[in-house]
């Protein structure tokens, strides 16, 4: 009998793309991030409320709204360390380095959190 991780792994893999890119970039920041630097950090067209909806309907993010500078965030804790366990070193540094070149290039940056 499969895991509870190994499920929600499972549904990550077989979410589109341009979503998991979203829910893996969610899962490594840890905490909210807006709509915009998540788009502009993976990759993601701004217009990409189709790889949010996939989400918001499989329970994986929770959106803020419709803006893009509304926030987005990993639904739930086991979600988010299930895709971040999943996601090795290089890929994760490499996430996070683009997320703070989409933060500094919005004007938002806070180190802090990154």
């Amino acid at each position: 009998m499969a895991s509870l991780n190994e499920m929600l792994w499972d549904r990550v893999n077989s979410l589109p793309e341009p979503a998991r890119r979203l829910l893996e970039t969610g899962a490594i920041a840890g905490h909210p991030v807006r709509q915009a630097d998540a788009f502009d950090a993976t990759g993601v067209s701004r217009d990409g409320h189709d790889a949010l909806g996939v989400l918001r309907m499989a329970n994986m993010i929770h959106v803020g709204g419709e803006s893009l500078r509304d926030e987005i965030q990993v639904f739930d804790e086991r979600v988010r360390r299930t895709v971040a366990s999943h996601v090795t070193l290089k890929d994760a540094a490499e996430c996070h380095q683009r997320l703070a070149a989409a933060l500094e290039a919005s004007g938002r940056a806070d180190p802090a959190p990154i």
